[in-house]
C-alpha cells in the first residue's frame, strides 16, 4: 500500500506520462515557468544554477578529448531545415518561424504605391517628431505599419495611376504621407487613433 500512496501532490505519476510527471516536478521545484511566448519559458535561479554546474562538468570533460567549443547562429534559412526533413519530420510545432526581419519587405510596398500613385510615403523612424501643428509618434510595429499601409492602399484605389504628383498650387507639388501611431496637437488635444495618416503637400 506504501508503495502506491503518492509523495507529493499534484505531481503526475512517472508511469502514467513521463513527459508531464518532468513538468510537474520542474514547476513544483520551481525551476522554471512559462512565458506569454509559445515555447518559450524562464529558467529561474535553482534552475539555472542546476545548468550552469551541468555545463561546467560537461565542459570540463569534453575539453579533456580535446574538443574545442563553437557558437552556432540561432536562426538557421528554411532552406537548411528542408535539407533535413526526414530527420526532423514530427518536429514542425517545435519550430518558430521567422517570416520577416526589419521593415524591407514593407519598404517594398510602399515604393509600388509611390510609383502608382505619385505620393511621397513616410513610416517608422522616417517620420519626424513634429510635422507642422502636430506631434507626432513613430509608428515601429510590424504588423501595424503593415495594417496602415492595406488600409491606404485600399483608399488610394479610388484614385487614377499618378494622380497625385499632377497636384499643383503654387510652389506646392504633390503630396507626402506619413504613417504614424498617434497624432496630436501641439495643444495637447488627440486628434486620432493608433494608425494614422498624415497628408502634408511638398513645398519644391
Amino acid at each position: 500500500m506504501a508503495k502506491d500512496k503518492k509523495l507529493v501532490e499534484g505531481i503526475t505519476s512517472m508511469d502514467v506520462d513521463f513527459a508531464q510527471w518532468y513538468t510537474d516536478v520542474v514547476k513544483k521545484a520551481e525551476l522554471c515557468d512559462y512565458t506569454s511566448v509559445k515555447g518559450c519559458m524562464v529558467i529561474k535561479p535553482a534552475g539555472y544554477a542546476i545548468w550552469e554546474n551541468i555545463q561546467k562538468e560537461l565542459d570540463r570533460r569534453f575539453k579533456e578529448t580535446g574538443v574545442q567549443n563553437v557558437y552556432l547562429p540561432m536562426f538557421i534559412p528554411e532552406s537548411l531545415l528542408q535539407k533535413e526533413k526526414d530527420h526532423v519530420e514530427g518536429f514542425a510545432p517545435e519550430v518558430a518561424w521567422v517570416t520577416h526581419g526589419g521593415l524591407e519587405p514593407l519598404q517594398e510596398r510602399i515604393n509600388e504605391l509611390e510609383e502608382t500613385y505619385g505620393l511621397e510615403i513616410y513610416f517608422g523612424p522616417e517620420v519626424p517628431d513634429l510635422i507642422a501643428t502636430y506631434q507626432v509618434d513613430q509608428l515601429l510595429d510590424y504588423d501595424e505599419i503593415s495594417f496602415s499601409i492595406d488600409k491606404l492602399e485600399t483608399l488610394l484605389e479610388y484614385y487614377p495611376t499618378n494622380f497625385f504628383s499632377q497636384l499643383f498650387y503654387g510652389d506646392f507639388k504633390g503630396i507626402r504621407i506619413y504613417i504614424g501611431s498617434t497624432l496630436s496637437a501641439i495643444s495637447s488635444t488627440d486628434v486620432t487613433s493608433p494608425g494614422a495618416f498624415l497628408c502634408a503637400c511638398n513645398n519644391h
